[in-house]
C-alpha cells in the first residue's frame, strides 16, 4: 500500500514535469548562448556604459557562425524580473496595475524569435528617441487596452514624482519571462537606453547557426579584447536556462520516482518470500493431493 502511493506520487510529479516541458514559452530556445555582464562595477556608467555595450554587440555579431545578438537586463528564464506601476490616461486613481518590465535592445525580439503580432519592431532610433516608446505583450493588452487598438495609445509608467509617458510601437506575442510555470503576466519591453540612470548589468543573447557552446570561446576572446577588465558571467545555452528554471520539479521527480521504484522492488520481494514459504510448508499436502 505505501509503495502504491508513493508510485501515485511520482507518476504526479512526472506528468507535472512533462506538461511543463511541453508548455509554449512564446520564444525559441534552441540555438542561443546566453552570458551575463556588469561593467558598471569598473566604473562604466550611463553613456559610456550604454556605448561599451553596443561596441561589444557590434563584436560579438561579427564572430563567424553568430546569427544576431541581442541585450536585455534580465534574461528570460534567469528567475529575475524587474515590474513598476502603469495606468493608462483617463482611469481612476485605483485602477493602476503593476507590470513586468524587460529593458532591451532592438534586436531582442528577432534574436529570441518572439513573434510581432501588431504594430512595428523596434529600431534601433528607438533606443536614442526622446519620445519613449514600448512593446507589449497580448496579456498588457488585454489588462490596459481590452477595447481599443493599442497601437500608438500611451501609459503612465511609474509612480509621482518619477512617472514617464510610454508610448506603445507594438505588440507582441505572449512569452515566459521569469520561470516556466508562472503564469504570463503583462509586461512591457523598453529600450535599454532610455533609462541610463538605471542601466548597469546586462544579459547577452546570441543565436548562433551553429551548436551554440562552439562559439563560447570566442566570446569570451571578444568580450576581453573589448576590454579585459569585463566579467564574463553565467555563460551556457537558453535550453540549460530553461532545464534549471524546472530543476525543482524534475528533483522531485527523480527522487519520488526513486523512491516509489524501491518501495515496489521491496514489496515484490517481500511477496514472493511469503508465497515461497507458503508453498514449502504445504509441499507434502501437495503431494498427497497429486497422488489421490
Amino acid at each position: 500500500g505505501l509503495s502504491l502511493l508513493l508510485l501515485i506520487g511520482a507518476g504526479l510529479f512526472v506528468r507535472t514535469l512533462m506538461r511543463l516541458s511541453a508548455v509554449d514559452l512564446g520564444f525559441r530556445a534552441e540555438h542561443v548562448l546566453t552570458f551575463q555582464t556588469d561593467p558598471s562595477r569598473n566604473g562604466y556608467e550611463g553613456l559610456r556604459l550604454a556605448d561599451l555595450y553596443e561596441r561589444l554587440r557590434e563584436n560579438i555579431a561579427a564572430i563567424p557562425g553568430v546569427e544576431s545578438v541581442a541585450m536585455s537586463d534580465a534574461g528570460l528564464m534567469q528567475g529575475v524580473e524587474g515590474d513598476d506601476w502603469v495606468q493608462v490616461p483617463g482611469a481612476r486613481p485605483g485602477q493602476k496595475a503593476i507590470a513586468l518590465l524587460l529593458r532591451c535592445s532592438a534586436s531582442f525580439f528577432a534574436t529570441m524569435r518572439i513573434p510581432v503580432i501588431l504594430g512595428r519592431d523596434p529600431m534601433p532610433a528607438d533606443e536614442r528617441a526622446t519620445q519613449h516608446v514600448a512593446v507589449v505583450n497580448q496579456s498588457f493588452v488585454s489588462r490596459f487596452f481590452p477595447q481599443v487598438n493599442p497601437v500608438g495609445q500611451t501609459f503612465y509608467l511609474g509612480e509621482a514624482p518619477d512617472v514617464r509617458t510610454i508610448q506603445v510601437a507594438g505588440v507582441v506575442k505572449d512569452a515566459h519571462y521569469t520561470r516556466v510555470r508562472d503564469e504570463v503576466r503583462p509586461t512591457a519591453y523598453l529600450p535599454y537606453t532610455q533609462n541610463l540612470k538605471d542601466l548597469s548589468h546586462m544579459t547577452f543573447e546570441i543565436r548562433t547557426v551553429l551548436p551554440p557552446l562552439a562559439i563560447a570561446g570566442a566570446v569570451r576572446r571578444v568580450v576581453a579584447g573589448t576590454d579585459p577588465a569585463i566579467p564574463v558571467a553565467e555563460m551556457k545555452t537558453e535550453e540549460q536556462q530553461i532545464a534549471e528554471s524546472i530543476g525543482t520539479e524534475r528533483l522531485f521527480a527523480g527522487l519520488v520516482s526513486a523512491f516509489g521504484g524501491v518501495a515496489a522492488l521491496l514489496a515484490a520481494i517481500g511477496l514472493y518470500g511469503v508465497m515461497a514459504y507458503a508453498v514449502a510448508r504445504r509441499t507434502v499436502e501437495i503431494g498427497i493431493r497429486l497422488a489421490l
